[in-house]
């Protein structure tokens, strides 16, 4: 039996203690799983939340607060760092799902089919429910509500073929630079989405034409990327809304990660670091952009991106000892339903920090004391219900299975790694 068939039929992956005593290169992976990331990723979609719920905030009526609530409130906007977050964690769990495929020699459709039944039939029925909530309200209720213009819910009348098309197919973020007409996004926070759907497609050809080069692969594209990030605007060529525009480098360290903790000697974390470094280095070349409030400004999210590369990789020591600290039980619900956390969130705190607003809970102290927690009380509320209504029945199974001899029952088989398989 050659080496990749016992790993494979062997009662448990090899720990990742085992794997980090190594020297040198693994030639299977040490522990796909990375459990500790159930609560990072929790914590990055309440960061999120928390940034989506501060909108209405009336700067006038807190002139007499002292000035350290306007940047609690200020800090609270710039918890949108939660996305790059979101993607480095991706990058490993794709990562992760996609390495299986290749070791188990799963054909490719077998890839994209987990890819397609973990996002799209969740994402089809939330776009449907809510595309129904605002016509209803725009058309019959209170015309102008949702679509106030201050970051709005679009009337769904309003949309043309082609944004229709751009909404379902979660491309709407790329579709009007290229094919033509304006950008209307009924979830506009799923343009997250629209770029996992870019990694997993780049992702799913490396598995079709490079199987073999499989990581090496990854490292050509991540210096293609930085390449074209830094020739085209100095022509004035713009690539809006794909992965070229260096948001690849956030799902790239996550690559890295997965790599680093796996397979890679003892020896090359050091380098790994050293190339973490030097992206968070040039991310902070402008050191005056750091403490401006910015919203997805690339550099800030490469520097957290690389930051939290970091971190992670230094923190997977200690998974095994963190994976049920009672202390991280919050996060991981949280991340055990983050797909449809992240999802409903954006409407649910739209509407409730609107209706609070406007019966005069808008200034920086009910905002902070008041506002958010009902946002994210309701939204893990109504979260936690299309997680067991609609999400949970389109979860994939681990894609490295562990075996302990008898079958795990179907409610365990959704964690650890398709858990972590949720987008952000």
């Amino acid at each position: 039996m050659n080496d990749k068939a016992s790993f494979l039929s062997s009662p448990s992956p090899i720990s990742a203690e085992q794997g980090l005593k190594r020297e040198g290169f693994s030639p299977l992976p040490r522990s796909p799983r990375y459990h500790l990331l159930d609560a990072w990723r929790g914590l990055a979609c309440l960061m999120v939340a928390i940034s989506h719920s501060t909108y209405y905030v009336n700067q006038a009526s807190d002139r007499f607060e002292g000035n350290w609530l306007a940047s609690l409130v200020t800090l609270s906007r710039q918890l949108w760092i939660g996305v790059p977050i979101f993607f480095v964690i991706s990058g490993y769990c794709i990562s992760a799902t996609a390495d299986a495929c290749r070791l188990q020699e799963k054909p490719i459709l077998d890839y994209f089919i987990r890819r397609f039944r973990r996002i799209f039939p969740a994402y089809w029925a939330w776009l449907s429910i809510v595309a129904l909530l605002v016509w209803i309200v725009e058309s019959r209720l209170a015309i102008g509500f949702l679509d106030d213009g201050q970051v709005g819910i679009p009337n769904p009348s309003t949309l043309n073929v082609w944004q229709w098309f751009g909404n379902f197919t979660l491309t709407e973020v790329w579709r009007a630079g290229y094919i033509g007409g304006s950008k209307n996004e009924i979830l506009g926070h799923c343009w997250s989405l629209s770029y996992e759907e870019q990694f997993y497609v780049v992702t799913g050809l490396v598995l079709l034409f490079a199987r073999k080069r499989f990581f090496m692969s990854f490292a050509i594209i991540s210096l293609a990327v930085i390449f074209t990030s830094l020739i085209l605007p100095r022509f004035h060529l713009h690539v809006p809304g794909v992965f070229l525009n260096a948001k690849w480098l956030m799902f790239a360290a996550g690559i890295l990660v997965y790599y680093v903790v796996n397979y890679a000697g003892n020896n090359y974390r050091k380098w790994a670091f050293l190339a973490l470094f030097f992206a968070g280095a040039y991310a902070a070349r402008e050191p005056h952009k750091l403490f401006q409030a910015l919203i997805n400004d690339i550099d800030q999210s490469l520097l957290v991106a690389s930051i939290f590369a970091v971190l992670a990789i230094a923190l997977h020591p200690l998974d095994a000892r963190l994976r049920n600290a009672t202390f991280l039980k919050p996060l991981r619900f949280c991340g055990t339903i983050c797909y449809s956390l992240y999802l409903v969130h954006w409407p649910i705190v739209k509407i409730t920090s609107k209706l609070l607003s406007g019966v005069g809970l808008n200034s920086y102290a009910t905002t902070l004391m008041i506002v958010i927690p009902v946002c994210l009380a309701i939204s893990v509320c109504v979260a936690r219900a299309f997680h067991l209504a609609i999400e949970r029945h389109f979860l994939n199974a681990p894609a490295w299975e562990e075996k302990t001899g008898k079958n795990l029952p179907d409610a365990n088989r959704s964690l650890p790694l398709s858990a972590a398989e949720n987008a952000a």
